[in-house]
């Protein structure tokens, strides 16, 4: 007689579903901030040329810096990924995002923060 387990259907049809959709670089990422989402939009639209993040003030790290779109116009997709890495660990207080037509986006990892208000 068959035994009735539910994890297993459940994990066959969540495995048929993956096998299914295209990976995006944009999907499975949370922001907790209002200008982090909006800077992922940036990218998405290819209007950021150039991020900068700046480090946390008690820790001597380096200011990191990602160009986002190689010289055909092209988005840079592992650039992608680290910032994303970088935004996810929290290892920054604020950054800058320069925009085409040399335009600053600032942003901010704090929620709370004046940048991230209504």
């Amino acid at each position: 007689m068959y035994s009735f387990n539910p994890f297993f259907i459940f994990f066959n049809h969540y495995k048929q579903k993956i096998k299914h959709k295209k990976y995006s670089v944009f999907k499975f990422f949370i922001r907790d901030s209002k200008s982090e989402r909006e800077l992922f939009r940036l990218i998405k639209e290819k209007r950021v040329q150039e991020i900068i993040l700046n480090p946390l003030t008690e820790k001597n790290w380096d200011i990191l810096n990602f160009r986002m779109i190689d010289d055909h116009g092209e988005l840079i997709i592992e650039r992608i990924k680290k910032v994303k890495y970088q935004l996810g660990t929290k290892k920054y207080c604020d950054g800058r995002a320069i925009l085409k037509g040399k335009k600053i986006f600032v942003f901010s990892s704090d929620p709370n923060s004046v940048i991230n208000g209504e």
